[in-house]
């Protein structure tokens, strides 16, 4: 009879441990992302060309939207402390076509903020009313107020 009784109890409990092993890898992949950003924006203010080799060294490492919105909003960044504007752009607006294959509001509010500012500093001002209207769509879209509160 204990050995009927464990055998399920095997088989659920195997069950349970599993679905955190997945939950965990998640937790890794969103840790390696963190300790990316954090190499490359180190290394942005000192020598921007060696952020960019950086980043550029992630990207076929992280395959989810969300990192790799965020890798080409760094990417971008690099491109404009380098000076190249189109470079910037190019990546900004990579990052914000990604961003929008999941439902992370605050991830795109920060990109049309990003992509806006960018059109100003090149003197595209129509563009960067365009991009902070999108931003401020999407803004209303966050419900909790906690998260609204960084935005």
């Amino acid at each position: 009879m204990k050995n009927f009784l464990f055998f399920p109890f095997l088989f659920f409990s195997t069950l349970i441990f599993s679905q955190n092993s997945v939950d965990d890898s998640k937790k890794i992949s969103q840790t390696e992302l963190v300790k990316a950003m954090r190499r490359i924006q180190q290394a942005q203010d000192k020598n921007p060309d060696s952020a960019l080799a950086i980043a550029n060294s992630y990207l076929p490492t992280f395959k989810d939207h969300n990192s790799l919105a965020e890798l080409y909003l760094e990417i971008s960044t690099c491109y404009y402390f380098l000076g190249k504007n189109n470079e910037a752009l190019s990546f900004a607006q990579k990052a914000k076509d990604v961003s929008y294959l999941g439902e992370n509001y605050n991830q795109r509010v920060r990109i049309c903020g990003l992509l806006a500012n960018r059109y100003r500093d090149i003197g595209l001002i129509p563009k960067a009313k365009s991009s902070l209207k999108e931003g401020l769509n999407d803004a209303e879209k966050i419900h909790d107020p906690q998260e609204s509160n960084w935005v």
